[in-house]
């Protein structure tokens, strides 16, 4: 009845990113649900899609430096990858975010977010 809209996949939360002691940056964040998602009990919503995926890119201003896609709410970007991209470590990162949903790509979660 919603039509595209209510299937497309919300926007992540609360992005995180980590330098790891290889040097490479670990991101993660959370996922948010359209259903049964508004319980206070702990543990993760549950999961809208058939399959969890999300698009991550790596940004410097608008400009799209990586695409990434993954298949949980973390990803690895490889110290090698930030150096080819912006020719030295970053102290942080401008992410956008997706859950790709089976018909649309969800809404983006985009944030400059601190390594720490």
């Amino acid at each position: 009845a919603g039509g595209l809209r209510a299937e497309t996949p919300l926007s992540p939360v609360h992005l995180k990113a980590a330098r790891t002691v290889a040097g490479d940056v670990a991101l993660s964040w959370i996922r948010r649900g359209r259903t049964d998602a508004d319980a206070w009990s702990d543990g993760d919503v549950p999961l809208d899609e058939e399959v969890e995926r999300y698009r991550v890119e790596i940004l410097e201003g608008v400009a799209v430096r990586r695409t990434v896609e993954v298949t949980g709410p973390v990803c690895t970007y490889a110290a090698g990858d930030e150096i080819a991209d912006f020719g030295t470590a970053q102290a942080s990162l401008k992410l956008r975010i997706r859950q790709l949903g089976r018909l649309v790509a969800g809404l983006p979660a985009e944030a400059i977010v601190s390594i720490r």
